[in-house]
């Protein structure tokens, strides 16, 4: 024992020994770690104040182009009101202006230049001119010489790509001031914002930038030396000394600088130097501690222990115990140990009693393995098979014979995984997968040691891929392969339930689904809804994403902040708007709620969502309607040159009639419109029939029929046509109510819809067809005065064979009812 005692002492030696090494390389990796985590926090303090800059300045780079797109359409002629109502929109922009090369200016503040301005000559012109992009300038006077401003300009182009003039903003270098003088560098750092001719723009710590520019050389700073993205450091900035880090913003325009002072840099080093001291001195103490401890109340008692535990012998006095000595400290091991003899003692005596019942339950056993439908294999302890029985191997078409001395792992190598895990485990054979549910058990000898172990398997192959397929089904929308409405709930309460706030639940609509379906049919609906979920997949890859109704779909996002979840929005709609179906660019309705807290109703969050939605909604869907029934009417005459030209001579026809008539203003374009658009429910007439050269059959015409219908909910669902929809309806309608697809009469029918009747008549008569020739003008005058009265209104009968066909001598045969 003295030698054991030197050996703990020179251990607790080395200990203390090691612990200092140990200490000291732990003190300079973590001073090391430390360093890199300092210099880590300023590069995203330097990522997170280039964000809030570029942040700032995308609202600009949108608003140019925006208007930009604007004079591209419509010119410059209604530009300065356009321009003003964006100025007033937005209190950073100090004025807004547009200048061509001929030196004309547009300014939303009303600025008039003097005779001797030329705005050619300006820094953000010329600097646009030479690099043709959206530039952002220096720091300089305005033209009125009252304000230091800043100027994002961009080119401006017509729509055949030429060079039309130059968009400016100007922006008040106090409204950069008081964007950034509340953004803070850790805790008492700050960053600074430097122009291309290296005046500071904004500083929020410093008042002495309010009045007027300063140099970099004002506070010595020079970037010579100073490697972009490095953190330099003892780096001397006006009267502050400390760590800073510098990059290029804006498109290499500007410059922006963080800093951080060496008080705040260096404070958790410092701190850790203390804590380091505190723990070694702590350490060095117990050491000593334990060392006096070691001596006197340990190895005294493991000495006397020892000496009674080398009196045990279990195979000639099993009924030996140790003494008990209450001052021992050592009393529980004696304890422990006397009670290790009197179990070792019973079990001696337990199991020469179970070894017979064992050797009966091998019996047993063996005439289990005989009778079973499912097959069993015995292993031993190295994992060969000895025995393999049982029908359930004919299943898999594998004899008994030819697993014999094999080891487990030629057999199934997952099946050590099952035994782990517990789980149904995959056997592959012969090129086929099979599932088997196993339970594995050990077999003993008499000695209770354990000799192999057993397992009973059964296939449930064809219920795994049942479920497997079922819960497929379950889980998934049929059309889309999105995750259904009930998942959807699941997921958001597994979230909810596990608080991974914040959760974003955003709710999509797609616009004009309906029109794509009525107009085109649900297949090309269906392709949509497809389309649309591709974009779901491609966008929101790492996020779960469903279909919850026809045309609605919703996100679950987490983990994510407000500007997060806006960039995401906008990008989605980018995306859907590319989808281009049937000539028609799709558009989606986005609205979502982000839930901080723990929710108890989901259908609250999908309502405040859907609200949200709904709010883009009522505008987007009216826009993408009526630029739908536009693409439908161009898709339709483009397919058929025919439609095209019957609609503009009917639509110029009706315009004849209704200047006849002394319709005026909006309701005569109201009833050109009408007649441009009457027949454009012909889009979902099937081509067979739209395209054959001979008449039509009765089936075929039935079909023909539903034209008026289609056009009447096309037209209805958007707000710039929905008037044109009863005309679109009625025209095919007869005086003497005879017509389709109401049968309505006379005056009853709309008084547009009976002109087009006329337009429409008139024109299909003089117009050649493949399976007949056309009138002449005056057989289809006759033609007209034939269904006067019984097809057509007698009076705008007798009225347009006066005024539009020019005879009026004709006009005395129709008949007035």
């Amino acid at each position: 024992m003295k030698i054991f005692a030197h050996r703990q002492f020179y251990i607790s030696m080395l200990f203390l020994v090691l612990s200092a090494l140990l200490f000291f390389a732990i003190y300079f990796f973590a001073a090391h770690t430390i360093r890199n985590r300092q210099e880590a926090l300023l590069s995203l303090e330097m990522n997170a104040v280039s964000a809030d800059v570029h942040h700032f300045y995308d609202d600009f780079f949108i608003t140019l182009e925006g208007v930009s797109s604007y004079i591209k359409i419509y010119g410059t002629d209604e530009l300065l009101h356009f321009m003003v109502e964006i100025d007033e929109d937005n209190p950073w922009i100090e004025s807004m202006y547009f200048g061509n090369p001929d030196n004309q200016m547009i300014n939303s503040s009303g600025f008039v230049p003097g005779p001797g301005f030329d705005l050619r000559t300006r820094p953000w012109y010329q600097s646009v001119l030479s690099e043709d992009q959206t530039i952002v300038t220096p720091v300089f006077l305005n033209a009125t010489e009252d304000k230091l401003i800043t100027t994002v300009a961009t080119p401006v182009y017509d729509q055949t790509d030429n060079f039309v003039g130059v968009l400016a903003v100007d922006i008040d270098i106090e409204s950069i001031k008081l964007y950034f003088e509340n953004k803070t560098v850790g805790d008492t750092g700050f960053a600074l914002i430097i122009d291309g001719n290296d005046h500071v723009v904004a500083h929020p710590e410093l008042d002495m930038f309010s009045n007027e520019l300063i140099d970099l050389d004002t506070l010595g700073i020079s970037f010579d030396g100073l490697n972009e993205f490095s953190v330099h450091e003892k780096i001397q900035l006006g009267s502050f000394s400390g760590s800073a880090l510098w990059s290029r913003v804006l498109g290499n325009d500007y410059k922006l600088l963080i800093f951080m002072p060496e008080k705040e840099y260096y404070d958790t080093l410092n701190q850790f130097m203390n804590y380091f001291i505190v723990v070694y001195s702590m350490v060095v103490l117990m050491t000593l501690t334990y060392l006096w401890m070691n001596f006197n109340k340990i190895f005294k008692p493991i000495n006397h222990l020892v000496d009674d535990l080398s009196q045990i012998n279990v195979k000639d006095n099993i009924g030996y115990r140790l003494a008990m000595d209450n001052n021992d400290v050592l009393d529980e091991i004696r304890d422990t140990v006397n009670k290790a003899l009197q179990s070792s003692e019973e079990y001696f005596d337990e199991a020469k009693l179970k070894a017979d019942q064992l050797f009966l339950e091998n019996q047993r056993f063996k005439h289990l393995i005989n009778s079973t439908q499912d097959f069993i294999i015995h292993l031993n302890t190295n994992g060969f098979i000895v025995y393999a029985s049982g029908s359930g191997l004919e299943k898999i078409d594998v004899k008994s014979e030819d697993l014999i001395n094999k080891h487990v792992e030629s057999f199934n190598h997952e099946l050590f995984r099952y035994q782990e895990t517990k789980d149904h485990f995959m056997f592959d054979w012969k090129y086929k997968k099979y599932f088997f549910e196993t339970s594995i058990s050990p077999i003993y000898d008499q000695n209770h040691n354990i000799i192999g172990s057993v397992l009973i398997s059964r296939d449930i192959t064809d219920y795994k891929k049942r479920q497997a397929e079922i819960d497929y089904i379950n889980q998934h929308d049929f059309l889309t392969d999105l995750y259904n409405r009930r998942m959807f709930i699941e997921k958001f309460n597994e979230l909810n339930e596990q608080k991974a706030f914040p959760i974003t639940v955003m709710m999509m609509d797609l616009n004009g689904l309906k029109m794509l379906n009525d107009a085109f049919g649900h297949q090309v609906g269906d392709e949509a809804l497809v389309e649309v979920s591709n974009a779901f997949r491609k966008v929101f890859k790492d996020h779960f994403s469903a279909r919850i109704g026809g045309d609605e779909f919703a996100v679950i996002l987490t983990g994510l902040e407000k500007h997060e979840i806006e960039y995401i929005k906008h990008n989605f709609r980018k995306v859907v708007s590319a989808i281009i179906i049937s000539d028609i660019s799709l558009s989606i309705s986005v609205g979502y709620h982000m839930v901080y807290e723990e929710c108890r109703n989901i259908n609250d969050v999908l309502k405040e969502a859907e609200n949200n939605m709904y709010r883009h909604k009522v505008i987007e869907s009216m826009s993408v309607r009526n630029q739908a029934i536009r693409a439908i009417h161009k898709t339709l005459t483009d397919k058929y040159k025919e439609e095209r030209i019957h609609s503009e001579k009917v639509s110029m026809i009706c315009y004849v009639m209704g200047l006849a008539m002394g319709i005026k203003d909006e309701q005569l374009e109201e009833l050109k419109m009408a007649g441009l658009y009457h027949d454009i429910g012909k889009i979902a007439i099937p081509d067979a029939i739209l395209d054959k050269p001979g008449p039509l059959t009765n089936d075929e015409f039935e079909l023909m029929k539903t034209h008026t219908e289609i056009g009447y909910q096309i037209l209805r669902a958007a707000d710039d046509y929905s008037r044109l929809a009863e005309y679109a309806l009625s025209h095919h309608e007869r005086w003497d109510g005879k017509g389709y697809p109401r049968g309505i009469e006379k005056e009853d029918i709309p008084l547009f819809a009976r002109i087009i009747s006329l337009a429409d008549s008139y024109d299909a008569m003089t117009t050649n067809r493949v399976y007949r020739s056309k009138m002449t003008k005056d057989q289809a005058i006759q033609q007209l005065i034939k269904g006067s009265g019984k097809q057509y209104d007698p009076k705008l009968t007798k009225l347009f064979i006066k005024e539009v066909l020019k005879r009026p001598k004709e006009t005395e045969k129709v008949e007035i009812f």
